[in-house]
């Protein structure tokens, strides 16, 4: 189980996804309003922002700047708490602006095109799949 450099950039690129579903959700407001547990605390602190109405906002570049210097356990507990709040990494991709609307990927490197390919077809489903990939 890892999150080698390439799958951490290819989380930087599908963020705009995590925002989407955060916002829709209104998870961020919650978690920003009353986290519960340790990894709610987390996130509220270190990867939400309050906007100028008090109301709590996914912060991209926080989470981006996580994905760079997060050690491992950490960041996994993160992403694994948003497969259990239905923000899996499929659904994540698919509210990116990543993707065109026939789902293919654009801008990848072969690596991340591999990446991509798995979660369209199925065999990369949660934050977890791409953990253990």
């Amino acid at each position: 189980m890892s999150l080698c450099q390439v799958k951490r950039e290819f989380l930087k690129k599908i963020t705009d996804g995590l925002d989407n579903l955060m916002v829709f959700s209104l998870r961020a407001n919650e978690i920003g309003t009353k986290p519960e547990g340790e990894i709610e605390a987390f996130i509220k602190k270190h990867l939400l922002k309050q906007n100028d109405k008090g109301k709590f906002e996914f912060s991209r570049s926080k989470f981006t700047t996580a994905l760079e210097i997060l050690d491992f356990e950490i960041l996994a507990k993160i992403l694994m708490y948003f497969d259990t709040v239905d923000m899996s990494l499929y659904k994540v991709y698919k509210e990116s602006k990543f993707t065109t609307f026939n789902g293919e990927p654009v801008a990848l490197t072969k690596l991340e095109r591999k990446l991509s390919n798995l979660i369209n077809k199925g065999d990369l489903h949660t934050f977890r799949d791409l953990i253990s990939f």
